[in-house]
């Protein structure tokens, strides 16, 4: 599991190892953490603090994270929140718009009104509405204090669960902290994907990393902290620093090879970390089953990426393995110390089971015409059998992608993602 700990409530992503099948399974997680000795007026502050964070309207950005072989959505809307106290708290003005390939809008409700009630002894809520004549019930569960949240999309005709939504609720005065309107960017990017298991480290680098060409972003519908903007087949949706992109270039097969849906969190240097569900498949394997980490740094058309010095606490934790019962526990916790200005960094860390590692990498910073794209490139021998690990980091992100091969030719056999916080 990983995630982020936000006044005492966690969201990310797990996986489920399935030791004998050598299988993994995906999935969202939430989780509250409250002290069995809480007193009553402990718990009467905690919920009167509460109430002053989530009172107020809201905007949030949805994606389909997990899905049953229909057309992945992307939606926007916002939502007004009152009255929170220990037993649940009221919404209003709830409204959610659902965009299609084609720029179409779909699945739309508005106005809706109701009550989010907690969990028995829990800050974990949950409400449900219908909507599509009926046809559709979205249950949405949140963590209190965190603004990630779990939709479950139901089908009543079928009895089934169309998807699983991944839900980022943010304060309608939060504004992305980077993108400007009518500005051109220039993006690079790192991925970490099951298809780069049993390839050779040579042949991978060409793929883990790679200037991602550029993008102009509109003004969008509800200004620069909420809304959306369609660009030839391409939907992008922002709630505050959260920015939700939908590809769908053939909607009649909207998941083909090519597509995706994508979900990214913004800092202030320009960096971005998150998910992304593609279509398609590898030999008789849906790859949406299996979401990639990706990091991203976003700079403006004509400047350089900012400089980094410094020590960082390192976390990883490992996605895809050729074999879950050895490589389950990589390198699991340690720190990094990296001066963007010179050619080296150092990695002190132990692994799953605690045996230490130490180990001084290549520092490569990642060039796009002669100029610095904001993506790091760290590289080199762990010693014995632990491998060669290649690490890409957008300066100034909390999270990295991770690739482990057996050496700096040889194939590999682990990716994940990592976590870089100061």
């Amino acid at each position: 599991m990983a995630g982020e700990i936000t006044f005492g409530a966690a969201s990310g992503t797990y996986n489920k190892l399935s030791i004998s099948g050598g299988s993994v399974t995906n999935g969202l997680f939430l989780a509250t953490f409250t002290p069995s000795t809480i007193t009553a007026d402990q718990t009467a502050n905690f919920f009167t603090a509460l109430a002053n964070i989530a009172t107020g309207q809201h905007y949030f950005a949805t994606r389909d994270f997990l899905i049953t072989g229909e057309a992945p959505y992307t939606s926007y809307g916002e939502i007004t929140l009152s009255n929170a106290t220990a037993s649940g708290f009221d919404y209003a003005g709830f409204t959610n718009t659902a965009i299609a390939a084609d720029n179409t809008p779909i699945e739309t409700w508005t106005d809706v009104n109701g009550t989010a009630s907690f969990f028995s002894q829990s800050r974990i809520y949950a409400f449900s509405n219908t909507y599509n004549l009926g046809s559709e019930i979205i249950y949405v569960i949140g963590a209190a204090g965190n603004r990630k949240c779990i939709g479950v999309s139901y089908n009543v005709a079928g009895d089934t669960v169309r998807s699983v939504v991944e839900v980022t609720l943010v304060r309608n005065t939060e504004i992305a902290p980077l993108i400007q309107s009518d500005t051109l960017y220039n993006n690079t990017v790192a991925v970490a994907h099951m298809g780069l298991l049993n390839q050779s480290r040579t042949a991978n680098l060409g793929t883990m990393a790679f200037s991602g060409g550029q993008i102009q972003t509109p003004v969008f519908a509800g200004g620069l902290n909420a809304g959306y903007a369609f660009v030839g087949g391409q939907n992008i949706i922002m709630a505050g620093s959260t920015l939700m992109i939908k590809q769908c270039a053939d909607f009649n097969n909207p998941l083909a090879s090519g597509d995706f849906v994508m979900g990214l969190e913004l800092y202030d240097s320009g960096a971005m970390s998150g998910t992304r569900v593609d279509g398609g498949t590898i030999g008789p394997i849906n790859i949406y089953d299996y979401p990639s980490a990706n990091v991203v740094f976003m700079r403006k058309d004509g400047t350089s990426a900012p400089d980094f010095n410094g020590t960082l606490n390192f976390l990883s934790r490992t996605m895809y393995s050729t074999d879950y019962t050895y490589y389950d526990s990589d390198y699991a916790y340690g720190t990094i110390t990296l001066d963007t200005t010179g050619s080296n960094a150092t990695l002190s860390c132990h692994n799953g089971v605690g045996d230490p590692i130490s180990a001084t990498l290549t520092l490569e910073k990642v060039f796009d015409g002669g100029t610095f794209t904001g993506l790091i490139h760290l590289y080199g021998d762990l010693g014995g059998d632990n491998g060669y690990m290649d690490i890409y980091w957008p300066v100034g992100g909390k999270r990295a992608t991770y690739v482990c091969s057996e050496s700096d030719t040889g194939l590999t056999f682990s990716v994940g993602e990592a976590f870089l916080t100061f």
